[in-house]
């Protein structure tokens, strides 16, 4: 990567249309990369990711940006930000559409750079993320869509019951390993970038937006409107790439270690699997209204099987043995929820 410097802010003669004067002459100062976190209400987060983005290591010339959205925050968030101002290349713009999706828009309207990198407000960055993204633009410049590593930071102690079925709940901890070296992302469920930690090339986004369906919102905790956005890109005929280097710490709090959690989480796993098979994201086309009401009956007929085979594996069963029938019941309790509503 050459020489690295610790980060610096961009020069403050810069203009709000990315020119800045030298030598009496205006010169473009376009960033190579834009970095965008969307946040609301999460001031304390947002300031230990701010703090760990201050420590990145820059290559030498690299010209980048970041993005704050602040999506409705009625705390400190932006005195917050205010802080890191003469540390990070920072701009705060608000959007005011409740909702992860809207904010993801938005910040992807900002951004000015030839590549965005997403992260979250609650993340540790590690020194090394900026400098492996820009090292892997550079390596495969063919390539669209990018994703990192995110290492799990638990705080507390695992149940018993967890460690059990560690692979199975392991999305609720936003673990994603790669693997060690640059391998090519396959689309596969099991194979796909988080939102904590992936990146797009901008010109291949083109009309392509985040779905306001999905994603957190008011009232609702649907996930995939970043898998959404980047299986449409790989569809389009572009490549994808894992950047092993690219690394992320996601900090677990011991709440989101409990069976509650669980199922909140496999609810609105459900709630996006229902949307995405009324609206046929997969097939192109959204599926008939009868289709989609033949589809909530056979799930509402099917809940309550889930609910009593759920009980009886807790009480004549191994321990432990009851998890994945309550993830089953509550991914079809919030399939059945969104359908429901739909349909009303």
């Amino acid at each position: 990567m050459g020489n690295l410097i610790t980060v610096a802010r961009l020069p403050a003669y810069l203009d709000d249309k990315g020119m800045f004067k030298l030598d009496g002459k205006m010169i473009s100062m376009e960033p190579l990369i834009s970095v965008v976190i969307c946040t609301r209400n999460r001031c304390d987060q947002l300031r230990q990711v701010l703090e760990t983005a201050a420590t990145m290591l820059i290559p030498v010339g690299l010209t980048w940006e970041l993005i704050l959205v602040d999506n409705g925050s009625t705390d400190a968030t932006r005195e917050v930000a205010e802080c890191f101002q003469n540390v990070l290349p920072i701009k705060v713009v608000e959007e005011l559409q409740l909702g992860l999706s809207h904010a993801r828009n938005r910040g992807m309207l900002e951004a000015r750079g030839a590549y965005i990198c997403w992260t979250d407000d609650d993340v540790v960055i590690s020194p090394n993320w900026l400098c492996a993204y820009a090292q892997a633009f550079a390596d495969f410049p063919d390539v669209a869509v990018f994703g990192g590593r995110i290492d799990p930071q638990i705080e507390g102690v695992l149940p018993d019951w967890w460690v059990s079925h560690g692979s199975t709940l392991e999305a609720l901890l936003g673990k994603r390993h790669p693997g060690d070296v640059y391998r090519v992302i396959t689309g596969h469920d099991d194979d796909m970038p988080y939102g904590a930690n992936f990146a797009l090339r901008k010109r291949d986004i083109g009309d392509l937006r985040f779905d306001p369906q999905l994603g957190v919102g008011p009232d609702r905790r649907r996930l995939g409107e970043e898998s959404t956005i980047m299986l449409a890109i790989l569809s389009q005929g572009a490549k994808g790439i894992w950047v092993p280097t690219a690394t992320v710490g996601n900090p677990v709090p011991s709440v989101r270690l409990s069976k509650d959690y669980v199922a909140e989480y496999h609810q609105g796993n459900g709630e996006t699997d229902a949307y995405l098979y009324a609206t046929g994201f997969l097939q192109g086309k959204p599926r008939s209204f009868w289709k989609v009401v033949t589809r909530a009956f056979k799930i509402g007929f099917a809940i309550p099987f889930h609910y009593c085979r759920y009980h009886l594996l807790r009480v004549c069963h191994p321990a432990h043995a009851w998890v994945p029938a309550w993830i089953d019941y509550n991914v079809r309790k919030g399939m059945f929820a969104y359908f429901s509503r739909s349909l009303r």
